[in-house]
């Protein structure tokens, strides 16, 4: 749905979501009928942690030139695998002194600019979403507490440390927002954060992939996990704080559009753990 609205003159075509099991093989078939016919001058691909599947899709496309990126942190993704990988371009170093900016987006410049001759700049590389409507009504706040895994959930202690934060920014309600398996899950924090005494807290259920997009758009801030919701307020360039856990630290975030976003990062013994 993004990139059908970003990029509306742009073929666009959905590959099957990427499954350990045979049961994916009539998809995948499908999916190389489509990429087989396609004869490009170049082919690019920005993803840097590949399995087997994402090899295999970038073999059935004919491309003259590949720019396949190969990162050197990624090694242990990819040990002990026993298929043939697609040739890489040259292993892309990056000066780690520059912690302002996603390691995955100096990556892509890195890639870029060795395919071009000239690294495009950060700013054209960040992303950016622009709302399509006007935030009407009273002034509403985003909490995006959960993700795709509850390692990076936010801790239920956190928010009840915040009882106040609702009156002191002056907004007349917080909006619980995850995705659509999330429903309970939202419904227990809402009665936790009830209990904290937060009596303005609705829970925004099966709310589309766009429709989440426009309800950040019209947010007065967002507070928000390591989620979807953290990388869409950041592209919308929404005042959002990000709690960002320690698994990956620095590889897919903190990026920012401004001074907006603030990614909050609490070192552990375990952090950068994978």
């Amino acid at each position: 749905e993004i990139a059908a609205r970003e990029f509306p003159k742009a073929q666009q075509i959905l590959l099957p979501a990427f499954v350990r099991h045979k049961r994916a093989w009539r998809g995948w078939r499908h999916a190389r009928g489509r990429l087989a016919g396609i004869s490009a001058g170049e082919l690019y691909c920005l993803r840097h942690q590949r399995w087997d599947y994402h090899e295999l899709v970038l073999t059935w496309i004919r491309a003259g030139e590949r720019h396949v990126l190969e990162d050197p942190q990624a090694t242990s993704w990819v040990a002990g695998r026993r298929s043939v990988r697609v040739p890489a371009s040259p292993v892309i170093g990056l000066d780690e002194t520059d912690q302002d900016t996603c390691r995955e987006l100096r990556l892509h410049q890195r890639l870029l600019g060795a395919a071009w001759g000239a690294a495009p700049s950060m700013d054209m590389l960040r992303s950016v979403l622009t709302p399509r409507t006007t935030a009407s009504g009273p002034a509403y706040a985003v909490i995006a507490p959960l993700t795709s895994t509850p390692l990076k959930d936010l801790p239920r202690e956190t928010l009840r440390g915040l009882a106040d934060c609702c009156a002191l920014a002056g907004v007349a309600c917080v909006r619980l927002v995850g995705a659509p398996g999330q429903r309970n899950e939202l419904r227990e924090w809402q009665r936790t954060l009830a209990a904290a005494g937060w009596t303005r807290v609705e829970v925004a259920e099966s709310v589309p992939l766009l429709g989440l997009v426009e309800l950040l758009a019209g947010a007065a801030w967002v507070l928000a996990a390591d989620s979807a919701a953290a990388h869409f307020a950041t592209a919308l360039d929404r005042p959002t704080v990000v709690l960002l856990g320690g698994g990956c630290p620095g590889q897919f975030a903190p990026w920012r559009r401004s001074s907006r976003q603030v990614w909050l990062e609490h070192p552990l013994p375990c952090y950068n753990c994978g």
